[in-house]
C-alpha cells in the first residue's frame, strides 16, 4: 500500500480530498484497476462534473486534472479571439456560458433576399398554379437557362400548389454538379412545404438526362421517402434556354420526351 509520505502530505491515501484550482473543484480519490492502486479526479465547473482525470499517485490526478482545466481555459481564450463578431462584448469563460439576457436562445436564423422574393412571388403570381411541370419551367426558366455552369435548385410548393421557396444548392463546372442528398433534402424540410421539385440546368442547351442524372432522381425519391415521408416529390427537372425534361412526366424513366420552349 502506497505510504501518505508517498502522496506528498500527512493524510492518509485512502480518504477523498478536494481542492480548488482557478475557480474549479477537483475531488481526488483512490480506487483499484486490476489490483493496481490508481487515483481518479472529478473536475467540477459551475455546470456540474466537467471531466475526470486519472493518475498513478494523488500528486499526480491532481497535476492531470489542472492540466485539463488549463487547456479549458486556454480554448476558452482561442474561442474568444477568433469568433469576436458572435461573443460580441460579453466574452465566453469557465464560470458564465450564459447570453447576455442570462439565458441561451435560438441564435441562427434563415434571411431571405426580399427583393428576389417579390420578384418570384410576382411571377408566379403570373404563372398561375404550379402544378404543371411546365408552369414551373416558365418559373425558374429565365435563371436557369442564363447558367454557363450546371447548378441544382429547389423549388418547394404548399398544398395549393403556391410557391414556397426557391433555393439553389449546388453550383458545378460547365457539365457537372454534384449535390448531395441531405443538402437537397434539408431545404424541402425548413420550407414546411408540402411537395417539392428539384431541377438542374444543362448549359449544353439539350436537356436529355444522363444515368448519373436518373440515378440522382431515385436516390432523392428513396431518401425523401425516409427523412420526409409526408412531403410528396413532385418532379425532376433539367431546364435549358430552349428545351426543358420533367422525369415526372416520362414514368420517372430517364429517357422519354423532351419539351421545347
Amino acid at each position: 500500500m502506497t505510504s501518505a509520505a508517498a502522496e506528498g502530505g500527512a493524510e492518509a491515501p485512502n480518504r477523498r480530498k478536494s481542492e480548488t484550482y482557478k475557480g474549479w473543484r477537483i475531488d481526488s480519490h483512490p480506487y483499484s484497476h486490476l489490483g493496481t492502486r490508481m487515483y481518479e479526479a472529478g473536475i467540477y465547473g459551475p455546470g456540474g462534473l466537467a471531466d475526470v482525470a486519472h493518475g498513478k499517485t494523488r500528486p499526480a490526478v491532481i497535476a492531470a486534472a489542472q492540466k485539463k482545466i488549463d487547456d479549458h481555459e486556454a480554448g476558452i481564450k482561442l474561442l474568444n479571439n477568433l469568433r469576436p463578431e458572435v461573443v460580441g462584448a460579453q466574452e465566453f469563460s469557465s464560470s458564465s456560458h450564459s447570453c447576455s439576457t442570462g439565458t441561451c436562445q435560438p441564435f441562427t436564423t434563415l434571411v431571405r433576399d426580399e427583393a428576389k422574393f417579390n420578384a418570384c412571388m410576382a411571377l408566379a403570381a403570373e404563372i398561375g398554379e404550379l402544378s404543371s411541370s411546365k408552369n414551373v419551367v416558365k418559373l425558374i426558366r429565365g435563371h436557369m437557362g442564363k447558367q454557363d455552369q450546371e447548378i441544382f435548385i429547389v423549388v418547394t410548393l404548399d398544398m395549393r400548389g403556391q410557391l414556397r421557396d426557391f433555393v439553389e444548392v449546388g453550383r458545378g463546372q460547365r457539365h457537372r454538379v454534384a449535390t448531395d442528398i441531405e443538402d437537397i433534402i434539408r431545404p424541402i424540410i425548413l420550407s414546411g412545404c408540402d411537395g417539392a421539385i428539384v431541377a438542374h440546368c444543362h448549359p449544353s442547351g439539350k436537356a436529355e438526362p444522363s444515368d448519373a442524372d436518373d440515378d440522382l432522381t431515385q436516390s432523392i425519391k428513396k431518401g425523401m421517402a425516409v427523412a420526409c415521408p409526408t412531403i410528396k416529390f413532385l418532379d425532376h427537372l433539367i431546364v435549358t434556354p430552349f428545351e426543358s425534361y420533367s422525369f415526372a412526366d416520362n414514368g420517372w424513366k430517364g429517357s422519354g420526351k423532351v419539351e421545347k420552349a
